[in-house]
């Protein structure tokens, strides 16, 4: 019998190192990355941020991707900078996960450091050569930091496998390694080691 396809979705806020981490992992375990600017930098050229032609291509894509990585794939780490304290996120991410609920299984990894340290990784080439970030200015930065709660505080809104790691001091491949350990993630270092 083949194993549960799984997500893993990355979660906390901006510049925390949900791409950088999900790369790492992705390595780790083989499992693809798809990483929310993916999408997000395709569609601004055409429609502004949180218009409704945006939310209607962008929620359509994560819905087709998600329901077939569900039925075809053996697993995918995604990134999502969910707002705790926006009711709607959980919403959100009930209904894009579903296929997985039903098929597979779900797993939340939270990451977190201080803005600082963010303010810092914002900068990084990584970064910057994944992304489009010309609005990622530092007073972006704080300001969606005064707005949003990026942090669950310990509990998430939806009865799903979370995980939380403070990145602060953590290399990519450290932390990756935590996750794939906390969520008992295939490692392809073991195949090839067998």
């Amino acid at each position: 019998m083949a194993p549960k396809p799984t997500l893993v979705v990355i979660t906390g806020a901006q510049a925390v190192g949900k791409m950088t981490v999900g790369q790492a992992l992705s390595r780790r375990t083989g499992m693809p990355l798809f990483f929310n600017h993916q999408i997000i930098d395709v569609v601004t050229p055409y429609f502004a941020f949180g218009t409704p032609q945006f939310d209607r291509i962008v929620e359509g894509f994560w819905d087709h991707l998600l329901e077939s990585a569900a039925e075809t794939a053996p697993g995918l780490i995604v990134t999502w900078a969910w707002r705790f304290n926006e009711p709607e996120d959980a919403k959100r991410v009930q209904e894009m996960t579903a296929p997985f609920a039903e098929h597979g299984r779900i797993c939340v990894a939270e990451l977190y450091a201080p803005l600082e340290v963010r303010l810092q990784r914002n900068l990084t080439e990584n970064r910057r050569a994944h992304k489009q970030l010309g609005w990622a200015t530092e007073d972006a930065l704080r300001e969606l930091s005064e707005r949003y709660e990026y942090r669950s505080g310990g509990r998430l809104p939806l009865d799903l496998p979370h995980f939380e790691l403070d990145v602060t001091e953590l290399s990519p491949e450290t932390a990756s390694a935590r996750i794939a350990e906390a969520f008992q993630l295939p490692s392809q270092v073991d195949e090839v080691a067998s």
